[in-house]
C-alpha cells in the first residue's frame, strides 16, 4: 500500500490531483477532442477515483489505476456521443508546421495532418486506444496492459496491427 501518494486515514486527494492533472487531461483530450469535454471528463475520472480510492488494492501505480478509470470514462462518453469524435491533430505534427509563411508549405503540411487524422481515426477503437497510450502517451507495454485491462500480448498484438495499418494507409494515400 506504500504506492498510493496519500495516507488510507486522511487521504492528500489534492496533491494526487496536483501530480496527475495535466497528464490526465491531456491523455483524455488526445481522446475526445474538445477541450470543455476533456475538463468535464477529467473531473469526473478524478471524482470517480475520490469515491473509489478505497477499493485500490496497489497492484499498479495510482496514476495507472486512475488513467484506467479515465480509459473507462472516455469510453462512456463516446458510446453514449459518438457524434462528438473529433478532428485529431497529434502535437508533434503541430510543432512541425512551417513558420515562414509559405502557403504551398502551409497547404502540404495541413494535408499531411488531414491524412493521418483520418487513418487514426478508420483505426479501430481498441486498436487506436492502444496506439495512443504507447505511442502518444509513452506508457509502457504493462502500464497500457493495466490501464485497459488487457494481456500483455493483445497490447502488443493490436499496437503492431495498429501501426501495420496506419502506415498502409499513410502510404496509399501518399500514391493516391
Amino acid at each position: 500500500m506504500g504506492l498510493w501518494p496519500f495516507g488510507r486515514k486522511s487521504p492528500d486527494f489534492g496533491a494526487f490531483v496536483s501530480a496527475n492533472q495535466q497528464r490526465l487531461f491531456r491523455f483524455i483530450l488526445k481522446q475526445v477532442g474538445d477541450r470543455a469535454d476533456a475538463e468535464d471528463l477529467t473531473q469526473e475520472a478524478f471524482l470517480q477515483a475520490f469515491r473509489g480510492f478505497e477499493s485500490f488494492q496497489g497492484r499498479s501505480l495510482p496514476s495507472t489505476w486512475l488513467f484506467g478509470i479515465a480509459v473507462n470514462v472516455v469510453r462512456t462518453h463516446l458510446r453514449r456521443s459518438p457524434q462528438l469524435r473529433h478532428t485529431y491533430v497529434p502535437e508533434e505534427a503541430l510543432a512541425e508546421l512551417p513558420n515562414e509563411g509559405n502557403p504551398l508549405a502551409d497547404l502540404e503540411m495541413r494535408r499531411r495532418i488531414e491524412a493521418l487524422d483520418a487513418a487514426l481515426f478508420r483505426l479501430p477503437d481498441d486498436w487506436r486506444e492502444v496506439l495512443v497510450c504507447v505511442s502518444m502517451e509513452g506508457l509502457s507495454y504493462e502500464q497500457t496492459a493495466t490501464v485497459l485491462d488487457l494481456p500483455i500480448g493483445t497490447v502488443r498484438s493490436r499496437l503492431s496491427r495498429a501501426r501495420e495499418r496506419l502506415a498502409a494507409d499513410l502510404m496509399q494515400e501518399e500514391t493516391a
